[in-house]
C-alpha cells in the first residue's frame, strides 16, 4: 500500500514536471514564429533600404556626369 502510494506521488511528481517541460516548449515555440516573423519584416526593410539607396547613387552618378 505505502509503495503504491509512494508510486502514485511520483508518478503525479513526474506528470507535472512534463507539463512544465510541455508549456516551456510551447512558449520557446512562440517566440521562434514570432522571431521568424520579425525576421522577414526585417529582411523586406532591408531590402527596401538597399534599393533605396541604389536608386540614390544611381541618380549622383547620372548628375555628375551632367556638364
Amino acid at each position: 500500500s505505502q509503495g503504491i502510494d509512494r508510486s502514485t506521488k511520483t508518478v503525479e511528481a513526474i506528470a507535472g514536471r512534463v507539463g512544465e517541460v510541455e508549456r516551456t516548449i510551447s512558449d520557446a515555440q512562440s517566440r521562434i514564429e514570432s522571431g521568424a516573423v520579425q525576421l522577414g519584416e526585417n529582411q523586406q526593410r532591408i531590402a527596401a533600404g538597399q534599393r533605396i539607396l541604389q536608386e540614390i547613387r544611381q541618380r549622383d552618378q547620372r548628375e555628375d556626369k551632367k556638364p
